[in-house]
């Protein structure tokens, strides 16, 4: 018995090494086929942070009604990884829409102060949770169309289909690639699943060659082997055509975290920690704001979610 399972545990070791390898091999292949896309960059124009600093995002003048976000402040640094971390409504989503410049403000009353600076030259590129997508075109047809429309003109046709073929397997959209969209509120048809939409999603921000990626929740609803891969994609993409990206997570895992070079919690619009996701104790802070919340009952179980997750990964290590 004791042999049976040191051969499993080895022939498993095996099918990981082999798994890695190839995420690894076509993480490098889809750096290469965009690398062409930065040449042209003016380094001087496009280097420094993107950095953020008491950012207050409030629906109407009247106090009483709370801030969406409060005292808001951190930096992403070009070739790193930042992480935003809270329970729903705690202001990620409203964070990244600030940064990305696709909310100036919020109706009649709203009001947005604070200070956002960066490169003057810099392309930030904000890749929602729940893209608009055409639902009657193919995946590839999609991602041929957005090439189309943002590569070089020098940019030849034989890169331009490497290029394709090189995000569907990075973001393992291969076997999808020549399904339709489709809408996911529709009964029938509905098309790709919501992790495909949001791969699909992020494959477009991508093509848009940014020095800057702001992510919302790219990981939320995808398997945990899924989510990791993606995470390792974007630290791979970080590191090697220095792109600077922002990443809201919910409920990560460890192995998620540990792609992160920081991290911030935020909690109901304030920021309750900012630095190395290695030293902060996620879940025991997620439970210690839950217990003093006036909703304990659901921040807990959300909570207790992370915890489980969390747990479940490691045995699966």
């Amino acid at each position: 018995a004791a042999v049976r399972a040191a051969g499993y545990a080895l022939e498993l070791w095996r099918r990981r090494a082999s798994r890695a390898a190839t995420r690894r091999h076509t993480s490098i292949a889809l750096v290469d086929a965009l690398a062409p896309f930065y040449a042209s960059d003016n380094s001087d124009a496009v280097s420094g942070p993107l950095v953020w600093s008491g950012l207050n995002v409030r629906l109407h003048d009247d106090r009483a009604l709370g801030y969406l976000l409060f005292g808001g402040w951190g930096s992403v640094a070009r070739g790193s990884i930042h992480g935003v971390v809270g329970e729903s409504g705690s202001g990620k989503t409203t964070l990244l829409h600030v940064l990305g410049g696709t909310r100036s403000k919020l109706g009649s009353r709203g009001l947005i102060d604070g200070s956002v600076s960066g490169p003057t030259a810099a392309r930030i590129k904000l890749v929602l949770q729940f893209p608009a997508l055409l639902p009657h075109f193919t995946v590839a047809e999609t991602l041929s169309f957005a090439i189309d429309a943002h590569a070089p003109f020098w940019y030849a046709y034989a890169e331009r289909n490497l290029l394709l073929g090189a995000l569907l397997d990075a973001l393992a959209l291969r076997r999808v690639a020549d399904a339709r969209i489709g809408d996911p509120a529709a009964v029938v048809h509905r098309g790709l699943s919501s992790g495909e939409r949001k791969r699909l999603s992020l494959a477009l921000g991508l093509i848009r060659a940014p020095h800057f990626l702001l992510a919302d929740e790219p990981t939320t609803g995808l398997d945990a082997l899924t989510a990791a891969s993606v995470m390792s994609l974007l630290r791979t993409l970080a590191d090697e055509l220095n792109i600077g990206v922002l990443v809201t997570l919910h409920a990560p895992s460890r192995a998620v975290l540990n792609t992160l070079d920081t991290l911030t919690h935020l909690h109901r619009g304030y920021v309750v920690y900012s630095g190395s996701p290695a030293v902060v104790d996620l879940e025991g802070s997620l439970i210690a704001l839950a217990r003093a919340s006036p909703d304990a009952a659901a921040d807990l179980a959300r909570a207790t979610e992370v915890r489980r997750r969390t747990a479940s990964d490691r045995l699966g290590a």
